[in-house]
């Protein structure tokens, strides 16, 4: 996320590049730094004298005009089989990952990056958008865990947003997470297919009581 200069903040998602260390050398002191976890608070900390706050990821859907852009692209599968959706592109781990879709070929896997191998229960998809969220049983994110020890995965809320189950692998995102969110995530290594079965419906009070907090505590920061 690129720096808001003119309200004096900096949005810091993402820590451990150099482009942190070229921020460090040009913004001024007087702005107040935003991470999402207590690592990325940390490494700010350590490397940079400004003022840290540690803010939540907000629980939003797509905006409307976003999703007519794809509303038309239909997939068609197999309805007898539970499905999941794998939407990560970048900063996999394929050891994990690969472990996951074979110890589960009773699952239906929707897959955006190219680098995944061709499989039986696998399908490729372009994009993602609401008229395919909808359809999906859970979410597994075979995530990075050196790269995202220091960030959030932004998927994580869009499904809780779609009141969608989150499957994680043992690591810093899994530990941050289950404590906020403990009856909506689960361990890759644990019984999926039961996860599966289970009705989980998140209201819309909590999502709107979250993002109001969120809201409430960045006004007060910035005041």
């Amino acid at each position: 996320i690129l720096p808001n200069l003119s309200n004096n903040v900096l949005l810091f998602p993402k820590s451990g590049s150099s482009l942190n260390f070229l921020i460090k050398e040009s913004i001024s002191l007087s702005i107040s730094f935003f991470c999402k976890n207590l690592d990325d608070n940390n490494f700010v900390k350590k490397f940079f004298s400004n003022q840290v706050n540690i803010i939540n990821h907000p629980i939003v859907k797509d905006n409307n005009r976003l999703n007519k852009l794809y509303s038309n692209k239909k997939i068609i599968f197999d309805n007898s089989k539970k499905v999941i959706l794998i939407p990560s592109r970048f900063n996999i781990d394929f050891v994990n990952l690969y472990s996951f879709i074979n110890s589960h070929k009773n699952i239906l896997f929707l897959v955006l990056s190219k680098k995944v191998k061709i499989l039986d229960n696998v399908i490729f998809l372009e994009n993602i958008r609401d008229n395919i969220l909808k359809k999906v049983d859970a979410i597994y994110l075979p995530l990075d865990n050196s790269i995202y020890r220091y960030r959030v995965s932004s998927w994580i809320y869009k499904g809780i947003a779609y009141s969608k189950k989150i499957i994680l692998d043992k690591g810093f995102t899994y530990n941050f997470e289950k404590k906020r969110f403990s009856n909506l995530i689960i361990s890759s290594k644990e019984d999926i297919d039961f996860f599966l079965k289970k009705k989980i419906l998140i209201k819309n009070k909590f999502i709107k009581n979250y993002n109001l907090k969120l809201i409430l505590r960045m006004k007060k920061i910035l005041k």
